[in-house]
């Protein structure tokens, strides 16, 4: 299976996907937290939802001061925000997690100041973030080159004779296989989801019609 030959064909197929969306670094994590166990039209209902109530930054000016405002928000009320992502119980504590250990570490320069293993490990550290979400904000808020492997990543692989045994296998199988390039991480990752979207489906796959099936 060469991945690189299959990148280059997503990547003539559907053409630059631009990911991550949004206007801040802040509004990537905290989609990045959203996304989990959801659709990505969900989480854009949730940021249109914080945007209307002047909750989120639309550039990097003063991103710090936003995230203490949705910090010192009543559970309640950023439940209300987010409802559209669903776990919203869970998904609350997360964000609050997340945006303490970001005022608490003084913003995202001084993070990025630390080496990919040191800063991974601190995002994992913080309760509610998993292998997926912390990958995402390395690659997408910091530039890290640190691949992200989704659901659909791993569903693919599968149906392609690729069975490994969890999440950091995946993650080094694909990191081995491609040229250690950030913007090719991130076209990758999303054209990837692309693929399980539209022709790797959980039920009923397109298989006959998908642009890689004749690597099965």
């Amino acid at each position: 299976m060469d991945l690189w030959d299959i990148y280059k064909t997503l990547l003539n197929y559907f053409g630059k996907q631009n990911w991550w969306p949004g206007d801040s670094k802040l509004e990537i994590c905290i989609g990045a937290i959203l996304v989990q166990n959801t659709n990505w039209k969900n989480v854009e209902k949730a940021i249109e939802n914080f945007k209307k109530l002047n909750l989120l930054p639309t550039d990097e000016k003063n991103y710090l001061k936003f995230a203490q405002k949705i910090y010192n928000l009543r559970n309640e009320k950023l439940k209300e925000i987010i409802k559209p992502c669903g776990f919203y119980n869970s998904k609350v504590k997360t964000i609050k997690n997340f945006l303490k250990f970001l005022i608490e570490n003084k913003g995202f320069e001084e993070l990025n100041k630390l080496s990919d293993k040191e800063l991974r490990n601190k995002l994992i550290s913080i309760k509610g973030i998993g292998n997926e979400t912390a990958d995402a904000i390395m690659l997408y808020v910091f530039n890290r080159a640190s691949f992200v492997i989704s659901n659909y990543t791993i569903r693919i692989l599968k149906r392609h004779g690729i069975e490994l045994k969890n999440y950091v296998e995946y993650k080094n199988f694909i990191e081995i296989k491609i040229p250690k390039d950030i913007e090719v991480y991130k076209e990758f990752h999303a054209l990837l989801v692309e693929v399980g979207k539209n022709f790797c489906k959980k039920l009923n796959p397109i298989c006959e019609k998908c642009p890689i099936n004749f690597y099965l």
